[in-house]
């Protein structure tokens, strides 16, 4: 003979199934009875989670320029996407290099590394546009957008 029942304890449903050979307590498997296990695993993967999230993030992250530039003589040059041939003299080079958001001192760059030159370009004034010598011996125009600080 089976009987069974429902009953409701502390707003949690339990059911009893009595048996010939026994009686089942389905409170024993019921997660939510031993409610306060639950919510304590439930707190330490949110925790968890939390302390992951807060870890992977890179406050040290480099900067998101809008252009490519050089700094000479106090004056901003955006490197342009343009290749010139006509270069000049050598008027200078890269003292400092950062891809870190900052103002920074001498002949600045936030792509080329330390020691790349600077050339005035034959036939233009380096107050409209200068060269810059790449890794490959390419020289890549750029245009003097103002003073350094103020864009």
């Amino acid at each position: 003979m089976l009987l069974s029942y429902r009953m409701y304890k502390n707003g949690i449903f339990l059911e009893k199934v009595k048996s010939k050979e026994s009686v089942i307590d389905f409170e024993s498997f019921n997660p939510f009875v031993k409610g306060a296990l639950s919510v304590k695993i439930i707190q330490s993967l949110l925790l968890v989670t939390i302390m992951l999230l807060a870890a992977c993030t890179d406050n040290n992250s480099s900067a998101d320029w809008a252009h490519s530039f050089v700094v000479w003589q106090g004056y901003i040059y955006h490197v342009t996407e343009e290749y010139v041939d006509n270069v000049d003299e050598e008027i200078g080079a890269v003292t400092m290099y950062s891809d870190m958001e900052g103002t920074y001192e001498g002949n600045f760059s936030n792509v080329y590394k330390k020691g790349t030159k600077y050339f005035s370009i034959r036939g233009m004034n380096t107050d409209v546009a200068i060269a810059i010598e790449t890794e490959k011996g390419e020289y890549r125009k750029a245009i003097r957008a103002g003073e350094y600080g103020e864009q």
